[in-house]
């Protein structure tokens, strides 16, 4: 018996010692304005932006599934964001539906007119001989691609000469807006956001939890008897 309750205490002492937790931040905006009458009533897309565990921050930008990226030209980029403390070199992987396109790359500043021209940054086509304008340069989405260096707090203001705080160039498809072009932007503040945790085996140790403290007493127990039984004997 002595040793049962000698076994259940070892094993309290491991659950204590090896259950860790791991934690994944996110947050979602929603594309809620736009100029171009022919788009309709929004949302029109959303950006998501997820801290990777790495010491940066996963963006997703997904579009309304009538609408593709495009390059208009002009006071316009595919996407432009406003960021804190990230430079240019941080931007990486950057991604359409998965795909890698030619020319295109991350600028500073970066515009997308109604919404301003001072956005911290954007995601353009710099070579004209790969990005043709309008709907033979358009784009699938979603728009992926990974900052270094940065947690969400990093991102989600206004600048001043911006008054978005995320912004799009995109053409619709399908639908009585087939054909028309424009920026969507992200004007109110986030939407939703998620912390979770989850178990790992190695980490920051949590307080126990009322089971393992039960075993761990169970395991003291036993092994105080067993230490009387010996001088006994």
């Amino acid at each position: 018996m002595f040793s049962k309750i000698r076994i259940l205490g070892l094993a309290a002492v491991a659950s204590v010692g090896f259950v860790a937790t791991a934690s994944a931040s996110s947050i979602v905006y929603s594309f809620d304005s736009t100029d171009v009458g022919a788009f309709g009533a929004g949302p029109y897309g959303t950006v998501t932006l997820v801290e990777n565990g790495t010491g940066g921050v996963d963006f997703t930008i997904a579009l309304r599934s009538d609408m593709n990226f495009v390059n208009t030209g002009g006071p316009h980029s595919i996407f432009s964001f406003n960021a804190s403390g990230v430079s240019a070199g941080d931007i990486s992987n950057i991604l359409f539906n998965g795909l890698t396109k030619a020319g295109v790359t991350v600028v500073s500043p970066g515009g997308n007119s109604p919404f301003g021209s001072a956005f911290s940054f954007a995601i353009d086509c710099t070579v004209n001989a790969s990005c043709a304008n309008g709907a033979p340069g358009q784009s699938s989405d979603p728009l992926t691609f990974t900052i270094a260096n940065s947690i969400l707090g990093d991102f989600g203001f206004l600048v001043a000469g911006t008054t978005a705080f995320f912004a799009a160039d995109v053409i619709c498809v399908s639908g009585s807006c087939n054909g028309a072009t424009g920026a969507i932007g992200v004007t109110t503040t986030s939407t939703s956001s998620t912390s979770s945790t989850s178990s790992s085996s190695s980490g920051d140790v949590p307080e126990p939890g009322p089971m393992s403290l039960t075993l761990l007493g169970l395991g003291l127990l036993g092994a105080g008897f067993m230490r009387r039984a010996k001088r006994s004997a």
